[in-house]
């Protein structure tokens, strides 16, 4: 479906730059598209590996020995990925079997059942060449150590990937398939294919080689003993279990159950890590004590599922209160009762622990031996992948959602039928010119909502379409939901399916009814209708230039584009706000906006921490809103947003969409012109003022003192509490002095006309 989805929009983006030549021209074009191809491939890798792990795990309940599983694992990987080449070897009590595909061009081959190599120097383990994809017709060949002929060997030793080009140029890639710590074989792969060895699905690759590793352990311990007959069968169930899409939390509570009936324990506790890795989390128990709560947290390093976390290493304590460890822990495994005996493994993926089993006795001292170490461990194996499954899916549906609302966006009616006519998809700008949901018409066809002769006529496009394989564009006035005749222009566009072939229908329409009704005004006189066409000819061509223009300002304007989670850390964050704010994308995602991008305070001395706490919570009432952020060298920055919530199925807000555009220069302008309109009002003030006293000294006749009244207006105008004058004149030893001769004093404030310190000052 992600994938559907995905292919839609890079047709629907096709079908506007048909209509628009210049979009394909502009700078953006090439991003849009290298980021869509980018997704398209991780979506469709991603559905390929769910997929692959569900055939699997259905592959469990119909094969049982390990040497009939082997070629048909190569035959699921090598049909769902399409590779050159795929090998499973795999180490055995005697060596390494191998189950593979045949090599390119320019590899060795190996032959069927064939020694290949030893392990080390000192050891008496070699590989042998057990099944591949087309028979055993190749020649024998002996090889020297593995470390030293093939990145095989490689894998082994290091107990991590190796990517490598095989002689003919092929790139190769060998993973590890590890199971409780220990590598028992590897995956090799060979591909063609551009890019799909890159960092982002290595860890795809290496959830499949421990989902194989996990299957391959399943297959031999079914083949086992009667003894162990109860154990294969619990964990044949929860195996199948994983395959299904249960729901992780009841899956972990079924798993928590099954552990204490595996091993004979009184107690289970599985605890998962946090994303920060800083805590474990209980997630599932079983007779767990009632003041022990689930979803409780525990800090990393207090516990001992901290030895386990890291040392990756299981961890057997029979006798546990004469076990070494019980000085330091047993305090707090007190809380759970009376330990005699306690096991705990890790839950692990490749070189990543992402939780622990431990099982506990009350009862024997001696409760767990090898064999429920093993029985565990392969159970804590199962339970990593699905947990791995439940993220992978909830990000494949995070994924699909994103894509539909940027269809739902779109404001044209957009629709796609089968061959059948029926409706497979639609937007809410094509449910909406039909009156009805989106949701009660996938499924239906036109014959449900339209007459007789529309339904028809609109069979026999749709025929004519997927027949011819062509696109075809009608104009058709017909009445929409709000009771309106509108005219629509429609493209359909054939869609092909899995094979190629045009099985699907894409409808893309647009109300023109607007650009329509000028021109059928007063239609009839001939010579006014010629006129009209002429005018519409023209209005066109002015507004495809504006939509030219416009589309071209969009492509290219600069905005801040961001997502974050409900508790503020950034999901994603677009080029344009890596370069506004200084970080780079590795840099910002997962950390919270507050003091990275939003500081305590604004310049004004106010606290942000509100506002944040507030678009989280209630967006709504911030859809736009203006504030002071910061970049990353500290410099402040104003900011316009546009903030929008993204819900899911069940309304509930999973992220917050943010818009920004920097207005930090038109802050900057409006706050220097209000200054500037400041001090002209001033300026206009003083010139009245001036104007006032030249008006009052031309009118004046020496009845009075001038003072009085001059004083006054310059001390109103200025807004000082007190004004005087003072005057040079000569002492009495013929030396300039200057003295107070007259004074204005605002109300309340004491005159010192006659205060002496005035008077006769020395320069």
């Amino acid at each position: 479906m992600v994938t559907k989805s995905v292919q839609k929009l890079q047709l629907q983006l096709d079908q506007v730059a048909a209509t628009m030549p210049d979009l394909k021209d502009s700078e953006q074009w090439p991003k849009v598209q290298a980021e869509l191809k980018h997704l398209s491939q991780r979506v469709t890798i991603q559905e390929s590996l769910l997929a692959l792990a569900a055939s699997i795990s259905n592959t469990m309940s119909s094969i049982e020995h390990v040497d009939q599983l082997l070629p048909h694992f190569v035959q699921l990987i090598k049909k769902k990925f399409d590779f050159a080449y795929v090998g499973l070897f795999l180490i055995a009590g005697d060596g390494v079997e191998a189950s593979a595909g045949p090599p390119p061009k320019g590899s060795t081959p190996y032959a069927l059942d064939a020694t290949i190599g030893s392990i080390t120097d000192d050891t008496n383990q070699w590989i042998k060449l057990k099944a591949e994809t087309n028979g055993a017709n190749i020649s024998e060949r002996r090889h020297d150590k593995i470390e030293d002929t093939s990145t095989i060997g490689q894998a082994i030793q290091q107990q991590s990937p190796c990517l490598t080009k095989t002689p003919g140029q092929i790139p190769e890639l060998v993973v590890p398939l590890n199971n409780r710590g220990q590598t028992i074989g590897v995956l090799k792969i060979q591909s063609r294919a551009r890019g799909i060895f890159s960092k982002r699905n290595m860890r795809l690759f290496m959830f499949l080689a421990d989902q194989l590793a996990s299957a391959i352990q399943n297959a031999r311990l079914l083949t086992g003993t009667d003894q162990q007959l109860e154990q294969l069968v619990t964990l044949y169930n929860i195996n199948m279990r994983i395959g299904s899409h249960l729901d992780v939390n009841v899956l972990l509570n079924e798993i928590a159950q099954v552990s204490v009936k595996l091993v004979n324990a009184d107690m289970a506790i599985i605890r998962l890590l946090e994303p920060a890795k800083e805590r474990f989390r209980i997630k599932a128990t079983c007779n767990l004590p009632k003041e022990i709560k689930l979803d409780q947290m525990e800090k990393l390093g207090v516990g001992l599922s901290t030895i386990v976390f890291q040392t990756r290493q299981p961890v057997v304590a029979n006798n546990w209160p004469d076990h070494p460890l019980a000085v330091e822990y047993g305090r707090i495994l007190n809380q759970y009762g009376d330990v005699q005996a306690l096991l705990s493994v890790p839950m692990a993926l490749q070189h990543e622990v992402i939780g622990v089993i431990e099982v506990y006795s009350f009862s024997k001292p001696q409760a767990f031996g090898e064999n429920d170490l093993y029985v565990l461990s392969l159970l804590a194996s199962q339970t990593a992948i699905a947990v791995e499954n439940a993220k992978l899916l909830n990000q494949a549906e995070n994924n699909q959602r994103f894509l539909k609302t940027i269809i739902d966006h779109i404001p044209d009616p957009i629709f796609i039928k089968d061959k059948n006519h029926i409706w497979m998809e639609m937007n809410e700008a094509n449910a909406n010119v039909i009156g009805k949901p989106a949701q009660e018409m996938i499924g239906q066809t036109d014959r449900d909502y339209f007459s007789p002769e529309w339904t028809q006529e609109f069979y026999r496009r749709d025929d004519e379409v997927i027949a011819t394989n062509r696109i075809y564009e009608y104009e058709d006035k017909t009445v929409w939901a709000d009771g309106k005749e509108h005219i629509a222009y429609t493209r359909l566009i054939p869609l092909p399916d899995a094979s190629g072939q045009p099985s699907y229908v894409l409808g893309i329409s647009h109300d023109i009814t607007d650009q329509l009704a000028k021109a059928t005004e007063n239609s009839r006189l001939y010579e006014k209708v010629q006129q009209e066409l002429v005018e519409r000819e023209r209005a066109e061509q002015e507004s495809r230039a504006n939509e030219r223009k416009y589309r071209e300002l969009v492509e290219n304007a600069n905005s801040i584009i961001f997502r974050m989670d409900t508790q503020g850390r950034v999901t994603f964050f677009n080029k344009f706000a890596q370069e506004f704010f200084g970080y780079s994308e590795e840099e910002i995602l997962g950390r919270h906006i507050f003091k990275t991008i939003v500081p305590e305070v604004d310049t004004a001395g106010q606290s942000l921490k509100e506002m944040v706490e507030g678009i989280l919570q209630r967006p709504e009432q911030y859809a736009s809103n203006e504030n002071e952020n910061i970049r990353r060298n500290g410099e402040r920055v104003w900011v316009s947003w546009a903030n929008k919530a993204i819900v899911d199925d069940n309304g509930q807000i999973i992220e917050i969409l943010c818009i920004g555009n920097d207005i930090t220069e038109r802050r900057k302008a409006l706050a220097d012109r209000e200054q500037a309109q400041r001090a002209l009002a001033t300026r206009e003030r003083y010139l009245a003022t001036q104007l006032s006293i030249q008006n009052y000294l031309l009118a004046y006749r020496g009845d009075s003192s001038p003072y009085d009244k001059i004083l006054k207006l310059l001390g109103r105008v200025s807004g000082a509490g007190r004004v005087r004058v003072f005057e040079n004149h000569f002492n009495g030893q013929e030396k300039v002095v200057l003295s107070q001769r007259a004074e204005w004093c605002a109300k309340g404030v004491q005159s010192q006309i006659n205060n002496p310190a005035f008077q006769n000052i020395s320069y």
